[in-house]
């Protein structure tokens, strides 16, 4: 306070303007924040809402007779995206949500910096066993043989992630087995320091209430990525592997089960 007292009244002003000015910039480093809201229990989910800033459409892209319903979450309030069963074929029912850029900023690359996705998350008793769906895609953006990706899944009972860039690849998996018919919340981090980068998993069960069970946290080994730079039209997508922003992969990893509050956030 002493010293408080010494400022002047413009020099406060510009240092809480400064604050106010970074604490907006830190508000607008979440580009997405995706919701189901304006659907009834039990109908098809047709749009998706970014909430968070950035310029983005959303699509939920469909073969095989898939698709996405609304269904409550995990609090019995608000609402979630049920996605298809388990089926095993290769020309079998798929529901993949694809969040494209609108505009010439690619506001889903993290380029170089830190930056964390993850989302809320239930599957069903079986979802895996065949190439065509061996696993749950979660979120991610470009494929494995590409030159960059982020990808959060859930396969065998277990969360992971996996970040590439133009310098390495970095990976974690979480040492805490789930259960099925039961809300995981579950977020990815990619950390930036002096000695090299790492990746931050966070898994905690989700309790009837809403709040979250105890979190179990893993890290990865620190080592080189780099930045990651996409293609502008390289989709994100939400619970299954995508081509492109129209099309599911062959080996498409659809998520069975129902997903919630996905986001991807910068900083």
């Amino acid at each position: 306070m002493h010293r408080l007292g010494r400022l002047s009244l413009s020099t406060v002003l510009t240092v809480a303007l400064a604050i106010g000015v970074q604490g907006a910039a830190w508000a607008a480093q979440t580009p997405v924040s995706l919701s189901f809201t304006g659907f009834a229990n039990g109908q098809s989910i047709t749009t998706v809402t970014n909430d968070g800033t950035g310029a983005t459409a959303q699509t939920v892209v469909r073969t095989g007779g898939g698709r996405a319903v609304a269904r409550w979450s995990h609090i019995n309030s608000g609402i979630a995206a049920r996605l298809p069963a388990y089926d095993g074929a290769a020309d079998g029912a798929r529901a993949v949500i694809a969040v494209t850029n609108v505009g010439d900023t690619d506001v889903l690359a993290p380029g170089a910096g830190s930056f964390s996705f993850g989302a809320d998350v239930k599957v069903d008793d079986t979802s895996s066993g065949t190439t065509y769906d061996d696993g749950n895609n979660v979120v991610q953006r470009g494929l494995a043989t590409e030159a960059a990706q982020y990808k959060l899944q859930l396969d065998d009972g277990r969360f992971s992630c996996r970040v590439e860039g133009d310098d390495g690849m970095l990976y974690v998996s979480s040492s805490r087995r789930t259960a099925t018919r039961t809300w995981y919340h579950a977020a990815c981090k990619r950390r930036v320091t002096a000695s090299g980068d790492y990746l931050v998993l966070w898994v905690a069960p989700i309790k009837a209430d809403g709040s979250r069970g105890t979190t179990t946290t893993n890290v990865s080994p620190t080592g080189p990525c780099g930045t990651l730079s996409f293609a502008l039209a390289t989709p994100l997508s939400v619970g299954g592997k995508l081509v492109d922003a129209t099309t599911p992969a062959p080996n498409t990893d659809q998520l069975n089960g129902v997903v919630d509050s996905v986001f991807f956030k910068i900083g």
